[in-house]
This record gives C-alpha cells, sequence and structure tokens, in this order.
C-alpha cells in the first residue's frame, strides 16, 4: 500500500508539471501523460480527478474547455473498448487519446475553443500525443509492476525445518542399519550353541571331572559336531565316533545338540527376517529423506530479477489482444526455466497457441514450450497456462508383442508417457510365468512405478520404495521383473534402470550398443541395487526394450549380438513398425514357435 502511495505521487506530481509545458498553445505531455498511466487501470479515480483539478488551477480557460472534453472523451473510448474488449491494448489507446485531441482541435478552429488557428497544429499535436502515450504507457507499466526485491529471509525457516527433517530421518535410517550391523559382527551363532552345549550336558555330568573330553579337544569337538549339523542338517559319523570314545554322554550330548539346533535354526531364521525388515524400513526412511532434500530449491521465483522481461511480456500479449495476468518465472534446478500465467482473450478473440508461443520465447530470451495441460487456445475464459524450457528432443515410441502359445493373455506390460515437458519414462515388466496372474503382476509393478514417478519422485526413491512395498506386502515368493529407461529431452541424456530386467539396445548411427546389468527382480530381496546405466542419444537414435521370451529362445551362440544385428538392419523409421520388423526377424529364428510371451518396445528420439 505504501508502495502505491509513492507510485501515485509520481504520477500525480508528473501530471502537475505537464500542465506548466506549453508547446504553440498546446499542452500535449498533459494528454499523453494522463493517458499512458489511465490505461494501466491504476488508480483511475484519483488521477481523473487530479488532472481535472490541475487543469481548472493552471490552464487558460479556452486550453481547459478543449482538454476537459478532449480527455472525456478519451476515457469513455477507452472504458468501451475494455468493456467490448475485455482489454484495450496500448496502440489502440494512444490512437484513440490523439485521434480525438486532433478532431477537439480542428473543431476549436470552428467554435473557437481553443487559440491555436493553424490548420496543421491539431494534426501535429494528435501524433505528437500519440507518440508520447505509446511509449509513456510503457515506462508507467514497468513503474507500476515494479517491486522491491523480496525479503527470502523468510522462505529460509521453511526450507531449514525441511533441512533439518531429511538430517533427522536420515540419522534414525543409519541407526537401524547400525543395529543390524553390530549384531552381525558380534560373536557366530555357533560360538553361542557351543557354550550352551556345554552348560546343559556337561554341567550337569556327575563324571564330568574325570572325563577325558574335559581337555582342549572338547570345544573343537562340540563346534565339529554343530557345523556337521549345521551343514548337512545330520552328524557324520566319524563325529558320531571320536564322540562315543571321548564322552560317557554321547547319547545325551546327540540329543541336545539336535535340540540346540533346531531352536538356533529357527532363531536365526526369525532374526534374519527382523534383521531384513529392519533394512527395509531403514531404506524407507532414507528414501523419505531424500525426497525431503529433493523439495528444498527444486524451484526458485526469480520475478524481481526477471521484471523487464515480465513486462515486456505483458505489453506483447496485450498487442495482440491477451489479456496477461499473475506472470511468475521461475528457475528450475536443472537450469531450465518455468513461465506460469493467467490469459484471456478479447471478446470474439481465439489465438491458437502457436501464436502465443513465439511472443513468450521472444520475451524469456530461449525457446519456450506449451506444456500438455494447457489449452491449445486463449479464448475469452480467463485460464492458467504454463510455459516451459523446449527441450532439445523429444521421443515417440511403439510396440509389438505376441503371446505364449496356449495362453490368453501375455504376462508382459508396458508404460511408455512423457512425465512432463522434456522427460519421458518407458517401462517394461515381465511378470513370473505367463497367463492372467503374471499379466497382473506386472501391471501392478508398473502402476506403482507410474505413481511414483508422476507424484516426481526421483527413480532411485521410486525402486526403494515399490521394493519395500512388494517385500512387505507379498505373500507369496512370485515376483515380476522392471526394465525401466528415463529420457532427458533438455540433455539427451537416458538412464537405464535394471531391476531383473533383460538386455536393451541403443542404435547409434556408429553401430549397437548393448545395454546389460544383472540383479534381482523387484520385490525378491530386502536391498535392491539402483545404480543407473548412462548413455547419451542424438537425433535419430533408436533404443530397443526387450522382454526375456525374445532372446531365450533365439538360436545361436551369442543370442544378443544376433539380436543386435538384427536390429542394426532393420530401416524401418517409424517405432511401431521397427518393433514389429524387430518381432518378425525373431520369430523367423525360432522357427515360428513362441515359447513364452514376447515384447519389443522402440523408442526414437528426434531433434525438436
Amino acid at each position: 500500500m505504501k508502495r502505491d502511495i509513492w507510485k501515485l505521487g509520481f504520477f500525480l506530481l508528473l501530471m502537475a508539471l505537464s500542465c506548466q509545458i506549453e508547446v504553440f498553445g498546446c499542452y500535449p505531455l498533459l494528454a499523453a501523460v494522463f493517458m499512458a498511466v489511465y490505461m494501466e487501470d491504476f488508480h483511475r479515480g484519483k488521477i481523473l480527478f487530479f488532472v481535472y483539478m490541475c487543469m481548472v488551477l493552471w490552464l487558460p480557460m479556452a486550453s481547459l474547455a478543449k482538454y476537459g472534453v478532449a480527455l472525456l472523451v478519451s476515457v469513455v473510448a477507452v472504458l468501451f473498448a475494455e468493456r467490448m474488449f475485455q482489454s484495450c491494448r496500448r496502440i489502440w489507446g494512444a490512437a484513440l487519446t490523439g485521434g480525438i485531441i486532433s478532431l477537439v482541435g480542428y473543431g476549436g478552429t470552428v467554435l473557437p475553443i481553443a487559440g491555436a488557428r493553424h490548420p496543421l497544429v491539431p494534426a501535429l499535436e494528435g501524433l505528437l500525443v500519440f507518440s508520447l502515450c505509446f511509449f509513456l504507457n510503457r515506462g508507467a507499466a514497468y513503474i507500476i509492476q515494479r517491486e522491491p526485491v523480496r525479503d527470502e529471509s523468510a522462505h529460509q525457516p521453511q526450507e531449514g525445518r525441511l533441512l533439518e527433517y531429511a538430517q533427522a530421518m536420515g540419522g534414525l535410517s543409519r541407526s537401524f542399519s547400525r543395529m543390524s550391523r553390530m549384531r552381525q559382527d558380534g560373536p557366530g551363532e555357533m560360538e553361542y550353541m557351543c557354550r550352551e552345549l556345554t552348560a546343559r550336558v556337561c554341567g550337569a555330568c556327575s563324571q564330568c571331572g574325570e572325563c577325558a573330553i574335559w581337555s582342549v579337544d572338547r570345544p573343537a569337538l562340540f563346534n565339529r559336531l554343530l557345523s556337521s549339523l549345521w551343514e548337512n542338517g545330520q552328524v557324520e559319523e566319524e563325529v558320531q565316533r571320536d564322540l562315543k570314545e571321548k564322552c560317557v554322554c554321547s547319547e545325551d550330548v546327540l540329543e541336545e545338540a539336535a535340540r540346540i539346533f533346531e531352536r538356533a535354526h529357527l532363531n536365526l531364521a526369525w532374526y534374519n527376517r527382523l534383521i531384513e525388515n529392519r533394512e527395509l524400513i531403514a531404506g524407507q526412511i532414507d528414501a523419505m529423506a531424500g525426497c525431503l532434500k529433493d523439495c528444498i530449491n527444486k524451484e526458485a521465483q526469480v520475478d524481481d530479477r526477471e521484471r523487464g522481461r515480465i513486462l515486456s511480456l505483458q505489453f506483447q500479449l496485450r498487442e495482440r489482444g491477451v489479456a496477461p495476468s499473475h506472470i511468475h518465472f521461475f528457475e528450475q534446478s536443472d537450469g531450465t526455466k518455468k513461465i506460469t500465467m493467467d490469459l484471456r482473450a478479447g471478446r470474439g478473440h481465439y489465438l491458437p497457441m502457436k501464436e502465443i508461443l513465439p511472443v513468450i520465447s521472444g520475451c524469456a530470451g530461449i525457446p519456450m514450450a506449451s506444456v500438455k495441460s494447457n489449452y491449445r487456445f486463449v479464448g475469452r475464459e480467463k485460464n492458467s497456462y504454463v510455459f516451459v524450457t523446449k527441450p532439445a528432443y523429444s521421443c515417440t515410441y511403439g510396440v509389438a508383442r505376441v503371446t505364449k502359445e496356449g495362453e490368453e493373455i501375455s504376462g508382459d506390460n508396458f508404460s511408455a508417457r512423457e512425465l512432463t515437458c522434456g522427460h519421458y519414462l518407458f517401462a517394461l515388466s515381465d511378470g513370473m510365468g505367463s497367463g492372467w496372474q503374471a499379466n497382473r503382476e506386472s501391471e501392478t509393478v508398473l502402476e506403482l512405478l507410474e505413481q511414483f514417478a508422476e507424484a516426481q519422485f526421483t527413480m532411485e526413491v521410486a525402486l526403494r520404495l515399490m521394493n519395500a512395498a512388494l517385500v512387505f506386502g507379498g505373500s507369496q515368493e512370485r515376483y515380476s521383473t522392471l526394465d525401466v529407461c528415463a529420457v532427458d529431452g533438455y540433455t539427451g541424456i537416458c538412464e537405464f534402470y535394471k531391476v531383473g530386467g533383460h538386455v536393451s539396445f541403443i542404435r547409434h548411427r556408429t553401430g549397437v550398443e548393448i545395454v546389460a546389468e544383472e540383479s534381482l527382480p523387484i520385490g525378491a530381496a530386502a536391498q535392491l541395487d539402483t545404480m543407473p546405466w548412462r548413455g547419451h542419444l542424438e537425433d535419430g537414435d533408436i533404443l530397443v526394450m526387450i522382454t526375456d521370451g525374445v532372446l531365450e529362445y533365439l538360436q545361436g551362440d551369442r543370442p544378443a549380438d544376433t539380436l543386435g544385428e538384427i536390429i542394426r538392419n532393420v530401416r524401418e523409421p517409424d517405432p511401431e513398425r521397427f518393433s514389429q520388423e524387430v518381432l518378425r526377424e525373431v520369430l523367423t529364428r525360432t522357427e515360428g514357435k513362441i515359447h513364452d510371451d514376447m515384447t519389443v518396445l522402440t523408442i526414437r528420439a528426434w531433434e525438436t
């Protein structure tokens, strides 16, 4: 509010000074300054009252009549234009004001209501008013829209608290991991069982003091006994013979050893399960800590730094009959830009997005793209629009699939979508076995992946959370492979995450690259190796992802090299036809038999 008072005071002072500047009996600066500020819808009532008060105080009677009538008609004309078209373009307002000043000036030569008599003076004054109003309006808009640099300290406490939460959760995760290592690094289970066996049998034996086994050989013999049970599930004959020779209570020792071993084995199984669950919880806590850290400074609002671009964008859009509002510039953590705004076209206007994008790109200084959620047209209703830096690459995909002989449905599923502008996610999942059960399992895995990816979790965090959810919720040992490819259209970097997935291929102009990483299927183990394989794409490169059924029955000593040769020789530019051609070639080399579900997903990268 205080900033508005200072701005209003500045404009009022400028209008008061313009009443003192006379050019050949005219006051063109007064009309230009007034209309330049009035078109910005800034305290219109106060400005209109003040300018008429200044004219009454300082203008001659003839000029008061001339400019009083001209400015009033100009105000009515601007209001009518705004009523009809939702906004008055700068050039329209300046032209209306200049034209009305000229008409009233020419009327003054007849009535007469002004001192100027030369026929060129009204025309020249109207042209001068038009020019001054056109250029002063931009300066007035800049002053009105100008805001001081915001104090970012108000945001620091919130970010600091998020960082504290992330650090606390990371410490809790490390504590869980240390608890697991402490038990694993201590004395082994064998030592505990030997001590318990000695205490239960030898401690209760009346002949313990005279027993020949009461020597340095006893721990070694008991250790051999328990090791034999641990490794073979039964006591070896040699161990039994040595025990009978040295111990009068050998039968009691064997029975007690069997009971101790059974109890210890059960306890160890439960403890290992506890350790596994503890590691899963530690992984989830650590993943959430990573999510909190990722939320900090993910994007920064830079309106103050881009104030000039915002003002230019407002003018350029207004010149095309679009009324913009709430324009904000953001800088993403990866260096890209995002612009958000509300747009509304004038009455009877519908501007396609292809006419808006060049304006936004020119004002932003870099090529911009419209996100897929935007409307394709700007109409009379106000809607929110988001524009981001235009990616360097775009991706198209195609898929070809066949179902195992004798099955109704394939156990393979795939996902292909653009998460945000320029970021693509492609995934294949192969359920264990085939048929409906395998299909449901692979579909569940992909649904989880899509939910995490759309929530903008990093792929490492998403896979760890998915693995934990499947381990906790899995009642049967049935797993699904997951092969994920994330493509960054801004850098051309592709990342492969293979969780039990089969090999993939990248066809460059110079040859075919094989991507192979070995890991367990998702949900099969508490710890999940999520280190990605990274590659770089160029214009025209092709990614080929397959399920294991494509290679398992391919004839040849090195089926991956054979499939790579097939991919190198296919010349179809369309990804779907490319997938179909690859699958057709594979089937010819398996004698047309389909022993397992087969899926080929092809992605092609293009320069935008």
